[in-house]
């Protein structure tokens, strides 16, 4: 059987140690005992906000979590792919990042994105408005789950 392509937002491999959190943190651990399910990706944006993460040990764990994944580039189709979403109004410009990772996921046709952030992009709503910008622009249909639905 094919192994689904997976995008990671940078919330999840931050979950595995997110000790505020256990019970996503717990999710996210079983999730990551699973990963040979799957092709995992991370982008450009993952490790740039990675890097930015102010505790040594903590960026560090987390580099360490992710380091033999597939990495994806911000390539110019994912910016204008992020831009057409803001047109569209899917978000506005402020979450920038979010679209960016939704448009990697997009141009690189992968399966799914996965997050944690249930505020702006994990949210019927929006999954519906990009699935709709895709397809106006043909582009496929992506799912953008939490972990635990991916499995």
């Amino acid at each position: 059987m094919k192994k689904k392509k997976i995008l990671l937002d940078t919330n999840v491999p931050n979950a595995y140690f997110d000790y505020d959190k256990p019970d996503r943190q717990q999710e996210t651990i079983f999730f990551w005992n699973n990963l040979d399910k799957f092709d995992i990706y991370i982008s450009e944006i993952t490790l740039g906000e990675i890097i930015r993460i102010e505790d040594i040990k903590l960026r560090n764990d987390v580099v360490m979590l992710i380091k033999d994944f597939e990495r994806l580039l911000v390539t110019e189709e994912a910016i204008d792919l992020a831009n057409k979403y803001i047109t569209h109004k899917v978000l506005t410009k402020r979450h920038l990042n979010d679209l960016l990772q939704i448009a990697i996921a997009t141009v690189n046709n992968l399966d799914a994105l996965l997050s944690w952030n249930f505020e702006h992009i994990v949210k019927e709503s929006k999954i519906i408005q990009v699935n709709l910008v895709n397809e106006l622009y043909n582009y496929r249909q992506i799912k953008i789950l939490p972990p635990p639905m991916a499995l």
